[in-house]
């Protein structure tokens, strides 16, 4: 999951846009292991985001317990990045 995870890392900025205050569905960007981004989540609400573990399967964690592995939060906009024709 690492693998892939950093493969989409790399093409975060095609169709995302960075954004400050993550809502509900906004993709979480982190580092599993305090090293490069290889771990995706997803924003649910209240301080929370949905990931999974192999350890634990699918689990849903507090977002500040990550704070010092976020590398950023960012926002599906399928049109951000298309020039117009």
């Amino acid at each position: 999951a690492g693998g892939e995870a950093a493969e989409i890392a790399k093409h975060m900025h095609e169709g995302f846009l960075r954004v400050e205050a993550p809502v509900r569905g906004d993709i979480v960007l982190l580092s599993s292991r305090h090293g490069a981004a290889d771990h995706l989540g997803v924003v649910v609400g209240a301080g929370e985001f949905l990931h999974t573990s192999e350890k634990f399967g699918t689990v849903v964690s507090n977002i500040n317990r990550w704070r010092d592995r976020i590398y950023g939060f960012y926002r599906y906009t399928p049109d951000y990045n298309r020039q117009p024709v």
